[in-house]
């Protein structure tokens, strides 16, 4: 409990629960950045979520 305390996640709604259960702070949408955690809903977010992983690899 309290893996993700604080942070800002998208996921699958099948895991949403999981994740507020972990501490995050869930939202609803394609990608969230928040620091160095890059998370995504589906595969067809693949596209945004490659792109901001790569943006945060090149700001590192």
């Amino acid at each position: 409990m309290g893996v993700y305390r604080g942070v800002r996640v998208t996921g699958s709604p099948g895991i949403k629960d999981d994740l507020l259960n972990a501490g995050a702070l869930f939202e609803d949408a394609k990608v969230v950045v928040d620091r160095h955690f890059v998370s995504s809903r589906r595969p067809s977010d693949l596209p945004a979520f490659m792109a901001a992983v790569i943006e945060v690899l090149v700001a590192r």
